[in-house]
């Protein structure tokens, strides 16, 4: 699997793309690298279509939502750039945890050394995004850039929009016939299908007890019970400038001064789940109190709190809310904070998608049988 920017994985054997994942960050993440990963093992589903004429061909897609039993497949091989987060040991620990697969990183400045992903990328940007009338071009004096910004405000080209073009342009690519080999002239999808349909050993796919919330997306915070029997103050915790209270925990003076591991989802944040350290035992989940209590992920708490003389909010309101006022002020002079607009959009809706459903589940601390990697199935990213 190789990644950038625009994090893709690609599977060696049958050049099909198997997940990915558009970022809107100045610079990749350790998320961004994290949550393209989870994208390949979930199932894919296909984008609601809004442009005219846009439309998926028949039999195209990913292979997770196109092939049965592809579905949360794990790999055994995966090569990576010399990014930094790639050397990370913590993002080589969490992908050890939840995929199982040997990290295989390439040498500096030799991106030969990961020719699929490479071509891939060179494709998309040919035949995609340099299609589009807003495009950047390669450079600053690239022939096709032509006020990419009026352009796209004269269109009203949305974040949504372009979404759509690239998980059409991503299945397109995947249905597509070749003759190079060893397709011999059939498509990345019908290669992986024929190879799951022959092949003798069972796939190892990612247990269903913690495909609600992968770990390798979670991180595990310890923190200490504050509260006051005596001035009437419930038991709480405070994390990232925000108190968290648990209905469990309300009246239970005994937890104050015990500690509690919190485990995280950085997509979001305003509800944790809590285990005493003491035992193990469970104090279900937290949430946020105001002015931190809608729904927002690590990164959009951080920009807030990183400039609080600019965004104005007490601690009775809503900090999401009024960080949202705050952009669109600028957001007409500032190319930055239409972007931060986006941003925040997307992952509003993301995250008003899955409402209603449990973010985590009491199996997350369960322990993962041994997974030896085997076979061939590298991934490029």
């Amino acid at each position: 699997m190789c990644i950038r920017d625009r994090y893709a994985a690609i599977d060696v054997a049958s050049r099909a793309i198997i997940g990915y994942h558009f970022s809107l960050n100045e610079k990749v993440t350790r998320e961004d690298f994290l949550q393209c990963i989870a994208n390949t093992l979930r199932p894919w589903k296909p984008k609601q279509i809004t442009i005219p004429d846009l439309r998926y061909p028949e039999d195209a897609g990913l292979p997770s939502g196109t092939i049965d039993g592809y579905g949360w497949r794990r790999f055994s091989k995966i090569r990576l750039d010399n990014d930094k987060i790639h050397f990370s040991k913590n993002t080589c620990r969490r992908l050890m945890e939840t995929v199982g697969c040997a990290v295989h990183l390439g040498k500096p400045g030799v991106p030969l050394g990961r020719p699929f992903i490479e071509r891939f990328f060179g494709t998309l940007e040919k035949l995609g995004f340099h299609q589009l009338p807003s495009t950047v071009g390669s450079d600053p004096s690239d022939w096709r850039r032509r006020h990419p910004g009026r352009v796209a405000k004269k269109y009203r080209i949305s974040l949504d929009e372009i979404e759509q073009v690239l998980d059409v342009f991503i299945a397109c690519h995947n249905a597509t016939r070749t003759g190079v080999a060893p397709l011999y002239h059939s498509s990345p999808l019908q290669y992986l299908e024929n190879f799951v349909l022959t092949e003798p050993l069972l796939p190892i796919v990612v247990p269903e007890s913690i495909r609600g919330n992968l770990p390798m997306l979670c991180d595990t915070i310890r923190v200490t019970v504050r509260g006051s029997k005596e001035n009437c103050r419930q038991p709480y915790v405070q994390w990232e400038n925000a108190i968290y209270k648990s209905p469990a925990m309300r009246g239970a003076w005994s937890l104050i001064g015990e500690e509690l591991d919190l485990s995280v989802c950085r997509d979001e944040v305003s509800t944790v789940l809590g285990t005493l350290v003491e035992n193990g035992a469970s104090v279900g989940l937290l949430y946020a109190q105001p002015p931190w209590h809608r729904p927002h992920s690590f990164r959009t708490r951080h920009r807030i709190t990183k400039h609080p003389s600019r965004v104005e909010f007490t601690k009775s309101s809503d900090a999401v809310l009024s960080y949202q006022r705050f952009l669109a002020k600028r957001m007409s002079k500032s190319s930055k904070a239409a972007k931060e607009v986006a941003r925040i959009e997307r992952e509003s809706h993301v995250l008003a998608g899955s409402a209603g459903n449990p973010i985590y589940t009491g199996t997350y601390f369960e322990i993962q049988p041994e997974f030896k990697p085997s076979g061939d199935d590298w991934v490029e990213l």
